[in-house]
C-alpha cells in the first residue's frame, strides 16, 4: 500500500523514515505521518531542508545503534534530525514553539524529537 516514494507532506517522503532500507510495518504509518506533519510545520517556517538521520527503527537496527529497548523509534513516533544550516539548539527553539513533540534529545550535531504520550521530556546526549 505504501512505499518509499509515498509522499507524507510537501517535503517528506515515507522512505526517509525507513530503518536501514527496511520499510516499517503498515500499522506504524499513522505515527510516521504525524511526525512528518509536525516537522513540516517547522520546515515551512525556516525554509531550510531538514534531514531525517534516523526515523523508524527495526528491533535489530535499534540494538545495533545502541537505542533504548523502549525507544519511540520502534513505534515510528520519533526521528533524529538535522538542519545543516542551523544548529540543533536553534532548531530546537523552532521545534518546541511550533510543533507538538513531547520528547527532545539534544545532540551536538542532531536533534531527537518524538510524539510520545505523557509529559514533556528533554535530555542532552
Amino acid at each position: 500500500m505504501y512505499n518509499a516514494h509515498t509522499q507524507l507532506t510537501d517535503k517528506f517522503f515515507y522512505g526517509e523514515f525507513f530503518s536501514a532500507g527496511v520499510q516499517p510495518p503498515d500499522s506504524l504509518y499513522p505515527n510516521i505521518l504525524k511526525v512528518a506533519q509536525e516537522l513540516q510545520k517547522v520546515r515551512d517556517i525556516i525554509r531550510l531542508p531538514i534531514s531525517i538521520n534516523s526515523g523508524w527503527r527495526s528491533v535489530e537496527h535499534n540494538k545495533a545503534v545502541g537505542g533504548s529497548k523502549y525507544s519511540q523509534h520502534l513505534l515510528g513516533k520519533a526521528a533524529d534530525i538535522s538542519c545543516h544550516r542551523m544548529s540543533p539548539k536553534v532548531l530546537n527553539v523552532y521545534l518546541s514553539r511550533y510543533c507538538n513533540f513531547n520528547g527532545f534529545g539534544i545532540g551536538l550535531n542532531y536533534t531527537h524529537i518524538d510524539i510520545r504520550t505523557g509529559k514533556l521530556t528533554i535530555w542532552v546526549y
